[in-house]
C-alpha cells in the first residue's frame, strides 16, 4: 500500500523537537504493516524554503528515506474547481497538488493534519482515503488488534 505523507507530517517526523506525540506510533504502524511511504515533489520545494540553511540540508538528508513521486498526476477539472473554491494561499494550492495524487489513484491513502485538505477531500469524494494521524491509528488498530 502506498501512503502519501503531507509536508506537515514530514515536518512533525523529522523536526528536532517532538511536535506530535503520535508521530512515532504512526510511523511504527506504517513500517509494521509494510506500507510504502511517499512524498510529493512539492514537499521538497516547501522544505527548501526554510530560512535556516542547516535545517534545509538536514531535511534533504532525512527525506532521502522516503519514496518520491517522480511523475505527478495531471490535475483534473473537478480538482481545479474545488481548488478555486477553497484555496487562498500558495500553501493551499500545494496541498491540492498533494491531494490530487489520491484523487487520481496514484497512491492509496494520504495522511495530513491540514483542515483544508480534509475539506477538499470531502468535496472530491475521497474522504475514506485521507486521514489525520489519529484517524489512521484508530483504523489500523481496529483492523489489527
Amino acid at each position: 500500500m502506498k501512503v502519501l505523507l503531507d509536508t506537515n507530517i514530514i515536518i512533525h517526523r523529522e523536526a528536532s523537537k517532538v511536535l506530535n506525540q503520535d508521530i512515532g506510533v504512526l510511523f511504527n504502524w506504517i513500517d509494521n504493516l509494510k506500507y510504502s511511504k511517499y512524498i510529493h515533489p512539492i514537499t521538497i520545494t516547501e522544505l527548501n524554503r526554510n530560512k535556516d540553511q542547516k535545517t534545509v540540508e538536514t531535511m534533504k538528508v532525512k527525506i532521502g528515506n522516503y519514496n518520491l513521486i517522480k511523475n505527478v498526476a495531471p490535475t483534473s477539472d473537478k480538482l481545479e474547481e474545488v481548488s478555486k473554491k477553497i484555496d487562498t494561499t500558495e500553501n493551499d494550492r500545494n496541498d491540492t497538488l498533494i491531494l490530487n495524487e489520491v484523487f487520481c489513484d496514484r497512491v492509496d491513502i494520504l495522511i495530513s493534519e491540514d483542515k483544508k485538505i480534509h475539506i477538499k477531500a470531502q468535496l472530491l469524494g475521497v474522504t475514506e482515503r485521507v486521514y489525520k494521524i489519529d484517524e489512521f491509528l484508530e483504523k489500523v488498530i481496529a483492523e489489527n488488534p
